[in-house]
């Protein structure tokens, strides 16, 4: 019985009771009133689910999604046949580029009806692809591997994008050795962005880009350095350097910055370009993205060729 309904049948026994003024009705009334105020009628238990359930979806619309490079990687045991999938629920995957070194290796990872196909033509002890992955933080990334040559111990698991930001996933495939990891790929966390289609420039030219800190394990409200440098690669002397304090939010990320990097006037050398994050207060206490890269010196390096004339 719905708060309306209640309403209205507590006036009509009210009213009954005030004509009668007997004991009975009395207590008939109390005893309705008692009952009937605990008690929730079916078809108002279904409006408050219903409201609950909107107000949830509501919730997870205001969600941004994301969007992760990843890192999948396969063996470490006997040379296996493995064929499979990765697929996300909610979302979408794109941008395979395989990691094997066997000659169907650009063959053997392939994207089919929305999802990330694993088939390659030969046995391999080691093998792995990155892909990227768009979603919210609940949408669930769902794998599967089996030994094609025996067409059986299929393995089977999933794991949310959002957990994916935050940590590494592994399982073990067979009795031996062989074990799946899912990580993120080395700078996902540190993205540098530019329009070149390769790193090779003229003396003096300019090289613009984006670097943006993407779901770090950086707490709500830090403030980090993010350092930039140029540095020769044979005498490792620093030409250009930059600093910027960034503040991150909630979900570990900081504004993007566009850079613009001066090159100086040399010819045939190779040029680093290192970049980190680190707190302003404790120069040593670095973010996990380094420790996750086993990077000791930076979080994001690129190499930069200067053309000879």
């Amino acid at each position: 019985m719905c708060q309306r309904q209640r309403m209205i049948f507590f006036c009509l026994l009210q009213r009954h009771f005030l004509r009668s003024r007997s004991a009975f009705s009395a207590m008939l009334f109390w005893i309705a009133l008692s009952v009937f105020s605990d008690v929730a009628d079916p078809v108002c238990g279904v409006l408050s689910a219903q409201e609950l359930s909107n107000e949830a979806i509501a919730e997870q619309e205001t969600e941004e999604p994301i969007q992760l490079r990843l890192r999948a990687s396969w063996g470490g045991g006997t040379s296996t046949l493995w064929h499979g999938s990765f697929r996300v629920q909610g979302g979408t995957i794109e941008q395979p580029h395989s990691l094997g070194l066997d000659f169907d290796g650009p063959v053997a990872h392939y994207l089919h009806h929305g999802g990330l196909v694993i088939e390659p033509f030969l046995l391999r002890a080691y093998d792995g692809v990155d892909f990227t992955v768009s979603g919210r933080p609940e949408t669930e990334l769902v794998w599967t591997l089996y030994d094609a040559q025996r067409s059986s111990g299929k393995q089977t698991g999933r794991i949310t994008l959002g957990e994916l930001s935050r940590k590494s996933y592994g399982k073990k495939l067979d009795g031996g050795k062989n074990r799946l990891f899912i990580q993120r790929a080395a700078g996902d966390d540190l993205r540098l962005d530019f329009d070149r289609s390769h790193l090779v420039f003229d003396s003096r030219e300019e090289f613009e880009f984006t670097l943006s800190p993407t779901l770090t394990t950086a707490p709500p409200g830090e403030f980090l350095n993010c350092d930039v440098s140029l540095q020769a690669s044979r005498t490792r002397e620093q030409l250009w350097a930059w600093r910027e304090t960034l503040e991150f939010d909630d979900q570990g990320s900081a504004p993007t910055q566009r850079l613009t990097v001066p090159l100086p006037e040399l010819k045939g050398d190779v040029l680093g370009l290192p970049s980190f994050v680190r707190s302003p207060l404790h120069a040593a206490r670095l973010t996990s993205l380094w420790h996750r890269l086993r990077r000791p010196r930076c979080n994001s390096m690129r190499k930069l060729a200067i053309r000879k004339r």
